[in-house]
């Protein structure tokens, strides 16, 4: 796989999704440090524009971008991941973070004995029923949700009012949108109740280790180097109970993980 995956989207444009001119200016302050090469100053600047109020797929794939380059593995798989929560077809978001996957090295570094962790749902009807929803985000299936109830209840309340021949097309009309609804409401609380989905996290420290429970001389069960995918389940003080791909449960320091998206 090329680098070429990893050139950010420079162009000097105005987001419809930015706050204000401020956060604009910092994108693309940020913009201007990355191409000299100044990673660290291009993460400063695309974090100011998103604590400004940007909601932009591209100032995640840029901050991404940055880390990388800045060898921030970990953050920077953190930050395409919500650069696809945003864009989830986008070809290169996809590119980059499975770029990001191939070139990890010591992923995980198992404790002696230990299991190795393997994705329970890899290869299996659930798996690529997931797979199939991750294409779609969140606010797609709200927006279909809202689509399909409104012109349902539109040819409902046509079928109500009108009479004649019309009368009867409305009612398959919006008995069709009606159905539409239903299924897009089904699978928009699959999407919901997949943990993998609203609770995942970004081990974003080296040598993360993930313990039997939540204190220091607990057993060891695995040490993660950064990048790797866990979800979190609870906090309790400053530890986090995690769930790994392989379906086990384990601790780990709170600040060693960051989600995807905000409790």
């Amino acid at each position: 796989m090329k680098m070429r995956y990893i050139i950010p989207f420079i162009a000097i444009i105005a987001f419809s999704a930015l706050a204000s001119d401020g956060a604009v200016g910092l994108y693309n302050q940020g913009n201007s440090a990355y191409r000299e090469g100044d990673f660290e100053t291009a993460i400063e600047n695309y974090l100011a524009a998103i604590d400004a109020g940007v909601a932009d797929y591209r100032a995640y794939f840029n901050l991404g971008n940055a880390y990388f380059r800045n060898n921030q593995v970990g953050r920077a798989i953190l930050n395409w991941e919500r650069a696809h929560q945003l864009k989830p077809r986008n070809e290169d978001i996809l590119e980059n973070i499975e770029f990001a996957r191939l070139t990890r090295v010591d992923i995980v570094l198992e404790s002696e004995g230990g299991p190795k962790v393997a994705d329970v749902y890899e290869n299996t009807f659930l798996g690529y029923f997931y797979a199939f929803l991750d294409k779609f985000s969140a606010v797609e299936f709200r927006n279909a949700i809202i689509a399909f109830s409104i012109t349902a209840t539109i040819f409902l309340a046509l079928w109500l009012l009108v009479r004649g021949g019309f009368r009867r097309f409305a009612f398959w009309i919006s008995a069709a949108f009606w159905t539409l609804f239903t299924l897009v409401l089904i699978l928009y609380g699959f999407k919901q109740g997949n943990i993998w989905e609203t609770d995942k996290a970004i081990v974003v420290q080296p040598g993360t280790e993930i313990r039997s429970a939540s204190y220091t001389n607990s057993q060891l069960l695995y040490t993660f180097q950064e990048g790797m995918e866990v979800a979190e389940i609870e906090v309790r003080d400053n530890y986090s109970r995690i769930k790994l791909r392989n379906g086990e449960e384990g601790w780990t320091l709170s600040d060693n993980i960051e989600r995807v998206l905000p409790r």
